[in-house]
């Protein structure tokens, strides 16, 4: 979508796929990848990168859910190429360095603690594991205390591997661009993904 009315350019991506298919046992891996993708990547270690967001006044921010894993860029128009680049080297080239990592995951931690007392949250997994007993809707896409502490580095980077494909990449743009400069852009952010993501799909399922 076009609008020039301010010199901005939103960006939101979308992967098919996400906690749905993390294997069994290293429940949160989705999660835990969505975290650490601007905690570093390329040559620029993670207070580098977070410092190269601020100074560019880029806004950079990833998710995941059971079935898709997204990310945010929001970026000035004068910013854009370097925006984009940073978000090419969080896609392609992210650190999973062992400080931020173990950061990371100490805070993902504490978040599972507080949602064991948690009304809401335990009665959503309940209901998703009653709905869905034998299947991996039926799994906590946020992980468990046991299987967020299980996930290791080399898994991070198998994730990134297998999931972030171009024929399974939905984009959205808005903003002070047009279409034809936004094609190259687009080149060559993505241009670098495998074709298609390794592994299967989430099997079909209907609630119980």
């Amino acid at each position: 979508v076009e609008d020039h009315t301010n010199p901005i350019i939103a960006l939101a991506i979308a992967f098919r796929g996400g906690g749905a298919l993390d294997p069994k046992g290293k429940e949160g891996l989705a999660n835990m990848v969505s975290t650490l993708l601007d905690e570093g990547a390329g040559d620029l270690k993670s207070q580098d990168f977070q410092r190269r967001l601020e100074d560019l006044y880029v806004s950079l921010h990833f998710s995941a859910d059971r079935d898709n894993f997204s990310g945010r860029l929001r970026t000035l128009t004068r910013n854009r190429d370097a925006a984009f680049g940073l978000l090419k080297l969080a896609l392609t080239k992210p650190r999973f360095n062992d400080g931020a990592v173990a950061r990371m995951r100490s805070q993902i931690l504490a978040g599972l603690r507080q949602d064991l007392e948690d009304p809401g949250t335990i009665a959503a997994r309940r209901l998703f594991k009653t709905l869905f007993p034998d299947h991996p809707y039926g799994r906590p896409t946020d992980g468990t205390m046991k299987t967020v502490a299980a996930i290791t580095i080399d898994d991070l980077r198998a994730f990134v591997r297998a999931r972030f494909a171009k024929s399974n990449l939905v984009i959205g743009v808005t903003g002070d661009i047009t279409a034809r400069e936004l094609g190259p852009l687009l080149d060559s952010t993505f241009g670098a993904l495998p074709a298609v993501p390794g592994g299967g799909g989430v099997p079909d399922v209907m609630p119980r």
